[in-house]
């Protein structure tokens, strides 16, 4: 992709990232990764504003969902508290939660969830938002991502978090999802996951769901174990909520 230095137009929600879930009106692009920001303030104003920001990642069990559909945005609730709000998407399935740490991928998609942050703490200025004051939400898969987000030593600041219906531990250890991508490249039948069509990884993805239904999840964040001065600490998700917001009287 090309970068551009011009101001760019736009009537029409981004593209959702490619998944096997179809919902009428969204269109399905690797070209994804998109956000949308409201902004309660008029283009004048907004050298002179500070307002709160809350930033929004949607649901989706992991493989399906977008930050770009009518369901997502936040343009009148944008108005009636006078807040800037965005919402962004983020890789999903195979393309997002394949684990091959030999080639990069691990967890692609919470990757794509940070870059995320990291650009509207920088930007929201732009749109009148205070980066602050930043709230991080997210829904079902979604706050699972927020609670994993905390767990980030190098995150960047986050003021407030608000997770709603967390189905909080939904991650896989190293070992489970090595044996999971073996399985899954068993089903793309030769193919490189990484320059092979989009439609090859989604056909593969559909095999491979339908042989590990039965265990639950199909797509999840990969945990590997952070090990210092001889012992190996893993934190559970309350401990990371009360490690990243301690009570205050």
């Amino acid at each position: 992709l090309l970068p551009w230095d011009s101001t760019r137009t736009y009537i029409h929600l981004g593209h959702a990232c490619p998944q096997n879930a179809r919902q009428p009106g969204l269109v399905f692009s690797e070209d994804c990764l998109v956000l949308t920001i409201n902004s309660p303030v008029p283009v004048s104003r907004i050298p002179h504003a500070d307002y709160p920001v809350l930033m929004h990642i949607h649901g989706g069990s992991f493989q399906q969902g977008t930050g770009e559909n009518w369901y997502t945005q936040l343009g009148e609730f944008t108005l009636s508290e006078q807040i800037v709000t965005v919402t962004i998407s983020y890789r999903l399935g195979a393309f997002g939660y394949l684990y091959m740490p030999d080639l990069g991928s691990i967890n692609l998609g919470m990757q794509d969830q940070l870059l995320a942050l990291e650009w509207v703490k920088r930007y929201i200025p732009l749109w009148g938002g205070d980066p602050n004051r930043l709230c991080l939400s997210g829904q079902s898969a979604g706050a699972q991502a927020v609670v994993d987000i905390l767990a980030q030593k190098n995150r960047p600041y986050i003021h407030k978090a608000l997770i709603l219906s967390a189905p909080l531990g939904i991650r896989q250890s190293a070992s489970v999802a090595t044996k999971r991508t073996r399985l899954f490249m068993q089903q793309l039948h030769g193919q490189d996951p990484l320059t092979c069509p989009a439609d090859s990884l989604l056909a593969a993805a559909r095999r491979y769901e339908e042989k590990v239904h039965a265990m639950g999840m199909q797509w999840m964040p990969t945990v590997r174990k952070v090990r210092s001065v001889g012992k190996t600490e893993v934190l559970n998700p309350m401990d990371t909520l009360s490690r990243s917001f301690p009570a205050t009287p």
